[in-house]
């Protein structure tokens, strides 16, 4: 699905008022949840989106609207570009659609990049639930199938400032390499 679990909404909402960033990259863009809720709490903070399924684009016309900028393509590539870094990256519901053995090289260069990385994932493995047929647009993006599940022993090896779980999702703050 283009969206997210809304339960973790309000520690988003008040960690980011806490760490005011100033520039932010939310990965998976999805339609656009992370990037209004951002603009609702966070005044003169660029907010970089990357998206990995094209049709979300043009199927979202309101990312224009809080994004400065939505890049096509795969988190795991673009995270070596050059315009991304930031104080924060949001990985929201993102990590679960990854091959576990991908995340932690991820989020190592993440942390070079970034003051801070922002998980939310659903705790444990959950299955993606998609109609056996359909014309929804998420039907048709291979990309939202968990590949995962985590927990937050997944993270052990990271500088983890905050963690606190929702029912059957979590959130997390990691700190990253720059200030």
């Amino acid at each position: 699905m283009p969206t997210h679990n809304t339960v973790v909404n309000p520690w988003v909402v008040e960690t980011l008022k806490k760490l005011r960033p100033r520039r932010l990259v939310d990965a998976g863009s999805g339609s656009g949840e992370y990037g209004e809720m951002i603009s609702s709490c966070i005044e003169d903070c660029t907010v970089i989106g990357v998206e990995i399924y094209e049709p979300y684009l043009s199927a979202f016309p309101n990312l224009k609207k809080y994004y400065s900028k939505v890049i096509l393509g795969d988190i795991r590539d673009v995270i070596h570009e050059e315009e991304i870094y930031g104080d924060v990256i949001v990985l929201g519901d993102v990590l679960e659609h990854l091959p576990k053995e991908e995340i932690h090289p991820l989020l190592r260069e993440a942390a070079k990049k970034f003051g801070y990385i922002m998980i939310s994932s659903p705790l444990g493995f959950s299955p993606q639930t998609r109609p056996k047929e359909g014309n929804d647009i998420s039907f048709k993006n291979l990309h939202e199938r968990h590949l995962c599940g985590l927990t937050g022993e997944d993270f052990t090896n990271y500088n983890i400032i905050d963690y606190h779980s929702f029912g059957g999702q979590f959130v997390m703050l990691i700190k990253g390499a720059i200030k």
